[in-house]
């Protein structure tokens, strides 16, 4: 490709960045999405460059509130293949490994909501849940997220559930999502061998690799197109597993409520000293934070765990210390 192939064949840069703009609001009720371009490409150095990005953002795939709900609909019509009319099933949020809270919880409000579903089949505590509830009357556990990315979060959840609450797993277990990776059966293999479980995901679209051959470029061209996005990504970032998205991901997806770290950073990292403003966006920094919490360390799950376990090796050396001292 030269500098004006960078271009689509149909028009100009800026006859490109309309017809995304009106893509967007029709099919991703993401408004001012021209806009949001426009003021990006003043950082980006050429037209070759530019047409690179183009082309990415013609397949983002961008979730809004109302597609979200929209897709629930869609994947749930597998759910009613096992249970017609959801008599024997309960939908608990994807609980993060480390036990903070995501946006599982949100997914799960708008599942019940899109399928005009009782608030009693959507849990949110599994110890309240198996105290309260008739679990010899409930064959089936949903755990429902957004998303799949490389595979190591939804591993590391399952195998904290799997850990604290195996009597659940006597049941069909289900993981629902939206969005997976290519490799998806190869995640599902990787969790059921490893914990000698029968977990089946249930997905509604596979997630390709933005450079995959004959996806948006063919052979010939993705490699410089890479490159291009690699010189971008690797401004933006020191840590070489984030370079288009963690863990080589390669994602072009976005929720209204943020952006996963596997899609290509340039897409989503700002930095105003660069003057790097894509449009999309990621909650990467919190500035609040509640006079309790003296130490990060002092609570969250395996970080809580972590940072107990070196302060009593601390303490166990500071005390065997000074009793060799004493010595």
């Amino acid at each position: 490709m030269n500098e004006n192939e960078g271009r689509n064949k149909k028009g100009s840069i800026e006859d490109n960045i309309n017809k995304i703009d009106g893509d967007y609001i029709k099919k991703h009720q993401c408004n001012d999405m021209g806009n949001r371009i426009r003021k990006w490409f003043k950082s980006i150095e050429n037209d070759y460059d530019k047409g690179v990005y183009l082309l990415l953002m013609e397949q983002f795939r961008y979730y809004s509130r109302e597609n979200i709900i929209e897709a629930l609909r869609k994947v749930h019509k597998e759910v009613t293949d096992f249970d017609k009319n959801i008599d024997y099933t309960i939908f608990f949020p994807m609980f993060s490994y480390n036990g903070n809270t995501n946006h599982s919880f949100e997914i799960q409000n708008m599942y019940r909501d899109a399928n005009k579903l009782s608030k009693y089949c959507f849990p949110t505590n599994i110890n309240l849940a198996i105290e309260k509830l008739p679990m010899n009357d409930i064959s089936n556990i949903i755990f429902i997220d957004d998303m799949i990315g490389t595979g190591e979060t939804i591993k590391k959840s399952i195998r904290e559930i799997h850990k604290k609450y195996k009597s659940l797993f006597n049941k069909n277990i289900y993981i629902l999502v939206l969005e997976v990776p290519e490799n998806i059966m190869n995640i599902e293999e990787d969790i059921n061998e490893e914990l000698d479980i029968n977990i089946k995901i249930i997905y509604l679209n596979k997630h390709k690799k933005a450079f995959d051959s004959g996806y948006i470029f063919d052979e010939k061209n993705k490699v410089r197109a890479k490159e291009v996005i690699k010189k971008y990504d690797t401004q933006l970032t020191k840590n070489a597993n984030e370079i288009l998205g963690y863990g080589n991901s390669e994602f072009l997806l976005g929720f209204y409520y943020d952006t996963p770290n596997n899609t290509i950073i340039s897409l989503w990292k700002q930095n105003e000293d660069l003057s790097w403003n894509p449009p999309f966006y990621r909650s990467t920094k919190i500035s609040h934070r509640p006079k309790w919490l003296k130490s990060s360390k002092q609570y969250g799950g395996a970080r809580q765990l972590k940072y107990e376990k070196e302060q009593r090796k601390n303490m166990n050396y500071r005390k065997r210390l000074k009793e060799n001292n004493k010595k």
